[in-house]
């Protein structure tokens, strides 16, 4: 009787499994090395089989030259010269050959390999896939073969290019996976594979400079890979003018001396590069920007401010500071020039003065607050002949040679007003009847020549004599005039006539007629005797 014994390979009675090599970079790894990390256990009964192992050999040679993980595809011989199928190791998505996840040496040839059942190939790790092989002669073996998919992260490899954003702006995962670029050795491009990229730290953009994101790149199946991207932050936002202040007015004025201080001053955005430069344009020809004191000054041989015609000149001065990124901030300040003319505002002193006086010009300004060597003189000599006003312009000569004009208002007194004429004490005498003289009863000393007098109430000296009051009225040489009360002393007619007696001859108890008696030629008329 003849009896089929079916001896099975030990490949097939048998699964292998492998552990983690460890090695320093540039170490070799050994067969030995491989083959101490690969057991084998029966597929019943879980009975170990590695002692029936003689060869792990791995299929292409191994490099240690890069850190990192990565996987070796090794054939395991057994002692009866069968070896296990070849671990598939492919990349991710992809359904290996089934040609090639068998070792067909010693097949006959026309044997076919196909998949019964394809791995799946979409998770990366260890996977198993059964393949059916036909013989020439239609017999089939159904053997399960050992997939290996690569990480995403072993097939690429993510570089980092330069990503450059403003100081405090947010670099966004959007940013930092757009960043990176995932190659192969084929230098096939695996962006599409990349998931996304994150920072593994906070990233600070206030700082403007370089600076490198150490990121952590995961992969469409999960692996993920270091990347380091350079990062450039750009200062972008404009520097600060401290001082002045917008639109600020420094004024000064001709042969000032001393400037006031006109300080210029900027600073760069919190973290910036830092100011470059700092300029002024269009500054008055005498004066310059002291870069090392930041201030306005004289021009060197300048000691002075210029004279100017005009009243003011005012320059529109523009500050530029920029700093070292380029960027620039300007703003609009004036420097006005002015005359001592436009300067002061010097004001009128009004003037009362008496008819014929010329004020003085220098007491006729009020010169408080002006300029030493400031000169006042007039336009035009006062009119002072006539009461009332007369504004006179008078001329204040500044030492820059300047010349304001400041009318003044000037009041001539009447001349009643400046003299105080009194009656005659005692009053003038007058006769009995007479026609007494105005200007006789008033102390004229000290009046002006042309002043008259005439009688407003003339005093009667036509009754008895005494004293008789009288008022004159004064016409001063302007017209004004005034009236003054006086007195007028009659005297008695006795004092003025001389009667001379007339002698008489009568008979013895005639008595004379006394009018007779009397020689009353020249006495007035009405004299009784």
């Amino acid at each position: 009787v003849n009896v089929k014994v079916n001896v099975n390979k030990l490949s097939d009675e048998y699964n292998v499994t492998a552990t983690e090599i460890e090695v320093n970079q540039n170490t070799p790894v050994t067969n030995g090395d491989l083959k101490a990390k690969v057991t084998a256990t029966s597929k019943e009964g879980n009975v170990s089989g590695t002692d029936k192992i003689s060869t792990v050999v791995p299929k292409s040679s191994i490099s240690t030259a890069n850190y990192g993980d990565q996987n070796i595809t090794a054939i395991v011989t057994f002692k009866d010269g069968t070896t296990k199928p070849e671990n598939q190791t492919v990349n991710y998505g992809q359904i290996p050959n089934p040609e090639d996840s068998v070792n067909k040496q010693g097949l006959p040839d026309g044997t076919t390999v196909i998949w019964k059942t394809p791995p799946v190939v979409n998770t990366p790790g260890s996977t198993t896939g059964e393949v059916e092989i036909t013989y020439p002669d239609g017999s089939k073996d159904v053997i399960t073969v050992n997939v290996i998919v690569r990480k995403v992260s072993e097939e690429f490899t993510a570089t980092g290019t330069q990503i450059e954003v403003n100081q405090n702006e947010e670099v966004t995962s959007n940013m930092l996976k757009g960043a990176v670029n995932a190659t192969n050795a084929q230098d096939e491009n695996g962006n599409a594979k990349i998931a996304k990229v994150e920072s593994k730290s906070p990233i600070n953009t206030a700082t403007y400079g370089n600076q490198t994101i150490q990121a952590k790149v995961t992969y469409i199946d999960g692996s993920e890979q270091d990347v380091t991207i350079p990062l450039k932050v750009k200062d972008v936002t404009d520097p600060t003018i401290l001082t002045p202040e917008e639109n600020k007015n420094w004024e000064i004025m001709a042969l000032d001396k001393t400037l006031p201080v006109m300080k210029i001053k900027a600073e760069d955005n919190a973290n910036g590069i830092g100011i470059a430069t700092i300029e002024v344009r269009n500054l008055p020809e005498f004066l310059t920007f002291d870069e090392s004191t930041g201030t306005i000054v004289f021009k060197e041989g300048v000691q002075e401010v210029p004279k100017i015609k005009s009243d003011n000149t005012m320059y529109g001065v523009t500050i530029i500071a920029r700093d070292k990124a380029g960027n620039s901030t300007s703003m609009l300040v004036n420097i006005t020039v002015w005359s001592m003319r436009g300067k002061y505002d010097p004001q009128p002193k009004p003037q009362t003065v008496d008819n014929g006086t010329v004020p003085n010009a220098e007491d006729s300004v009020d010169k408080t607050g002006l300029p030493s060597g400031t000169t006042i003189t007039w336009k035009e000599t006062p009119v002072v002949n006539t009461p009332g006003s007369h504004p006179t312009v008078a001329l204040v000569t500044y030492p820059d040679g300047t010349v304001d004009e400041v009318e003044v208002p000037i009041t001539v007194k009447k001349q009643s007003d400046t003299f105080t004429p009194t009656a005659k004490q005692p009053g003038q005498t007058a006769k009995h009847g007479s026609d007494p003289s105005a200007e006789g009863s008033i102390n004229t000393d000290g009046l002006p020549s042309g002043t008259t007098y005439t009688w407003v109430e003339k005093p009667d000296t036509s009754t008895t004599p005494g004293s008789k009051p009288g008022k004159v009225l004064i016409t001063y040489p302007d017209n004004s005039t005034e009236e003054v009360t006086v007195t007028v002393e009659v005297t008695p007619q006795k004092d003025d006539y001389n009667p001379q007696p007339k002698p008489q001859t009568v008979d013895n108890g005639t008595a004379p007629n006394a009018e007779d008696s009397v020689d009353k030629t020249g006495l007035p008329e009405g004299t009784t005797v």
